[in-house]
């Protein structure tokens, strides 16, 4: 018989049973009782894992499992979670599987999209030096504004009780959930979901330094007069250690972000409080093995203090040993300095050698967090990796008293094991009623696998959805130039400009030259005669007297006169074609007329073209070179006699920056052609 719960404040579960109630269309819980099994997998910064088996799933059943519903799964009266299903199989009319995922799967299916922080492309959110709690506020807010409606509400302890301080990152075509696990990355958060004790509609999204208790709550012994587990593995991996890290973020070759840290002393702690690239107090959570006075390095900094006053470390000068002093993060990882060709025997390069691993981060847009993300790995990896599994022998008790995060002894007399773990996840499985537990625990909140897994999706992420390219062209320009007309070589640099990588100036100083021509305007005509007519028309006179050149008219009867133009009454003798001078006018064209008799009217002719190249040799020529943005300012660079190979501009375009029409003037001291080129690299945003 089906069962029905009304949806406000009732405590579900049933004393000493596994049960599991889904949500009906008017959101009462209603107990399903036909399963034959379940599990459910929940880890540490993971979305949790469920598998329903119906091996006579009730006709009645079958209107409620669908694709999308709500199920609750307890033991006894506790609530291990709460989630949602999304695939429904069935083998048979009977024979049911239902898998699904923790609620924080509605974060999964959301991307982030962001207009208030980018109108143009709402889907590629960049934060700067921004609130942490106000980013994931944002994240979890249904219309990304920071409050209410949310998608899943924020908890009310941890990063949304006392903020962690401002960070930078940047994402794009993201899911949600993507965005909560990266922003909890970046500053070595965890995350995890729960519902309310009271209203199971209410699913609160946690986000804190650690989860669970971090002193131990149970011992586990696996052998012995006091065994109380079973073991099903232990494994103590070497071979995925890494002690020495290099981290890269945001950008692309010589811009993109990145540090690197390692392991080569046995005296290190971690930041207590951020500081700045001018702090000379250093705070750290535990600084009782670092002596009086000496030399720390945080990433890639070194730092000389002259004393110490319980955990802080005074009188420091930064930027020691020709390195650059920068702001760190609090809990970034610092140990006394050692270089890693001499490491300490006893540390983790000393003892194992230098085992490198670089991993990638798109997202992050500021060098301070991603010292923060190399740290995180270097502890969790600095010392070979321990997993074991284990399985308690009062799975029941054990299901109220732990959650993942807690931190547990773990003792086995045969193996000489004695040591304190956390749990990084549980696995509960039922099975016709007997209720099971299998407790991974581990000296490291993420495995190996897990942690390739984000690398992988990291990696196709980077491959899909490019953050910027470095672009590198060329400008040209050749042309004559004087001591009152320079040479400008013009370019502009887009407003997407991240960095101004390299800018070279090559140029040649040549000979000045020049094209010369003269041309008679309407140079080529027709004299057309007819018989016993006219034939009006004008000669451009432009080229002063003298105009040389044949009218073939065919028959005349006199000889052309000396001077002036023939007149009707010279018609009579037949001669041939004659040569002749038009004098010049003083108007542009002389009107005049030719009378005559021919049997073939036609005669055309053509006033010719001159055309000549002048080159002037070039002795002791003088370049001053200017640069500035161009219609602004020009601030002399320097003067230049001869040709030039790879002139540093870099710092002069840089100058000018992105989004401005740069110009690098030639002045020269006098007529000479010059060949200019620019060689430009730049880094382009995407956007």
């Amino acid at each position: 018989m089906t069962r029905f719960y009304p949806k406000f404040y009732i405590t579900l579960g049933v004393s000493g049973e596994d049960s599991i109630y889904i949500k009906n269309s008017s959101d009462d819980w209603i107990r399903l009782e036909s399963q034959s099994f379940f599990r459910v997998y929940k880890a540490l910064n993971q979305m949790s894992e469920f598998e329903i088996h119906f091996s006579d799933i009730e006709t009645s059943e079958k209107g409620y499992v669908k694709e999308q519903a709500e199920v609750l799964f307890f033991s006894d009266n506790t609530l291990i979670l709460k989630g949602k299903i999304q695939k429904v199989t069935y083998e048979t009319g009977y024979e049911c599987i239902v898998t699904g995922n923790g609620m924080e799967v509605d974060l999964l299916n959301k991307e982030y999209s962001n207009s208030t922080r980018n109108a143009d492309d709402p889907k590629r959110v960049e934060y700067s030096n921004v609130s942490a709690q106000t980013v994931a506020n944002e994240l979890l807010s249904t219309d990304s504004d920071g409050a209410s409606p949310w998608d899943m509400t924020p908890a009310s302890t941890g990063l949304f009780d006392t903020d962690y301080g401002n960070i930078s990152v940047r994402y794009e075509f993201a899911n949600k959930l993507n965005c909560l696990g990266k922003l909890s990355e970046s500053i070595d958060y965890e995350w995890w979901a729960e519902v309310d004790s009271k209203d199971y509609s209410i699913q609160k999204f946690n986000i804190a330094p650690l989860k669970g208790a971090q002193t131990s709550v149970k011992t586990y012994a696996i052998t012995g007069d006091d065994a109380n587990c079973s073991q099903t593995s232990q494994e103590k991996d070497v071979t995925n250690m890494a002690n020495k890290i290099e981290m890269l973020g945001y950008g692309d070759g010589i811009n993109q972000l990145s540090t690197a840290t390692y392991a080569a002393s046995t005296t290190y702690s971690t930041l207590s409080a951020d500081i700045t690239s001018a702090s000379t107090t250093i705070s750290l959570a535990d600084a009782g093995d670092f002596a009086s006075s000496g030399t720390i390095r945080i990433a890639e900094e070194q730092i000389t203090y002259t004393g110490k006053s319980t955990n802080d470390l005074t009188g420091c000068t930064r930027g020691a040993n020709s390195t650059t002093a920068k702001a760190h993060k609090l809990e970034v990882y610092t140990e006394k300095y050692v270089a890693i060709a001499s490491a300490e025997a006893a540390s983790p390069v000393g003892l194992y050698g230098i085992l490198e691993s670089t991993l990638t981060d798109t997202s992050v847009i500021n060098e301070e967090t991603l010292e923060l993300m190399a740290s995180k790995e270097l502890l969790n990896r600095m010392t070979p990796i321990v997993r074991i599994s284990l399985i308690p022998n009062e799975a029941y008790s054990d299901v109220a008293e732990l959650v993942v995060g807690d931190k547990v002894t773990v003792t086995d007399a045969e193996s000489d094991i004695s040591g304190d773990y956390r749990i990084v996840a549980i696995n509960y499985e039922d099975n016709y009623g007997n209720l099971s537990m299998e407790i991974q625990v581990s000296n490291r909140s993420l495995t190996f696998i897990e942690q390739m897994e984000k690398q992988r999706e990291a990696t196709k992420n980077l491959s899909v959805y490019a953050q910027g390219a470095t672009n590198i062209y060329a400008i040209n320009n050749y042309e004559n130039a004087d001591a009152s007309n320079y040479l400008n070589l013009r370019f502009f640099i887009p407003n997407e400009a991240i960095a101004i990588n390299k800018v070279l100036l090559n140029f040649k100083l040549k000979d000045y030259r020049a094209y010369t021509t003269s041309t008679v305007a309407g140079s080529s005509h027709s004299h057309n005669l007819t018989i016993s007519s006219s034939g009006a028309h004008s000669h451009d006179t432009s080229i002063s007297a003298g105009g040389g050149h044949d009218h073939a008219i065919g028959y005349m009867t006199a000889d052309w006169p000396s001077s002036g133009y023939p007149q009707s009454s010279d018609v009579g003798t037949t001669v041939g074609s004659e040569t002749h001078t038009h004098g010049a006018e003083t108007s542009d064209s002389v009107a005049h007329t030719h009378t005559g008799q021919a049997t073939d009217g036609e005669s055309a002719h053509t006033h010719g073209q001159t055309y000549a190249i002048n080159e002037t040799s070039l002795t002791s020529p003088s370049v001053d070179l200017y640069t500035g943005e161009d219609g602004g300012s020009m601030t002399k660079k320097a003067t230049y006699t001869t040709d030039q190979t790879d002139i540093d501009v870099t710092t002069e375009v840089t100058t000018v920056g992105a989004g401005s029409w740069v110009n690098l003037q030639f002045r020269p001291n006098k007529a000479m052609r010059i060949e200019a080129n620019a060689y430009i690299q730049i880094f382009i945003e995407s956007k």
